[in-house]
């Protein structure tokens, strides 16, 4: 399948599972699509990190994570279902790639995948850290002192996308 193709189908089943749970975040799910294609398909899930500083595009992630064998496939029919607490809305540290830290509020996810990637320097694991977040944290304080910490450790191996949704 090609990126495109995986990033549709991402986005008719993040509509699938928001209807069915008759809970929201569409817009942030739809414009994230293409990038959580490519960046699943493409890192190494077992030496890569994943933080998604944008928290309420949980569904796009479980959907990627049931698709690469992370959980059950048939977990995502939980998702934001009454009484769930494990697949809500908003991403929790269930384990697994892109579910490592609970992200939500906005420029945090970036100051935790800055910590990751430090941690992965210092203890020489190698790998990378990912990290996506909203184009709305870009004015906050928290990212730039996070970036000026990458810069001042020579964190190559770090990687923050911003979504301009």
């Amino acid at each position: 399948m090609t990126y495109q193709e995986i990033a549709l189908d991402s986005r008719k089943k993040c509509l699938d599972l928001v209807f069915k749970a008759q809970t929201s975040h569409i817009g942030s799910l739809f414009s994230c699509a293409d990038i959580m294609a490519v960046l699943f398909e493409s890192a190494n899930l077992s030496k890569d990190k994943f933080v998604c500083s944008k928290g309420w595009v949980a569904a796009l992630i479980y959907f990627h994570q049931a698709r690469k064998g992370l959980i059950p496939n048939s977990d995502l029919d939980r998702y934001c279902m009454e009484g769930e607490k494990k697949y809500i809305g908003l991403i929790e540290p269930i384990g697994g790639f892109g579910a490592e830290f609970a992200g939500g509020s906005m420029q945090m996810g970036t100051a935790a995948a800055v910590g990751f990637a430090l941690a992965q320097q210092l203890n020489k694991e190698g790998g990378k850290v990912f990290c996506l977040e909203s184009d709305g944290a870009i004015g906050g304080g928290l990212i730039w002192e996070s970036f000026a910490i990458a810069s001042h450790h020579n964190l190559s191996n770090l990687c923050v996308i911003f979504d301009i949704n």
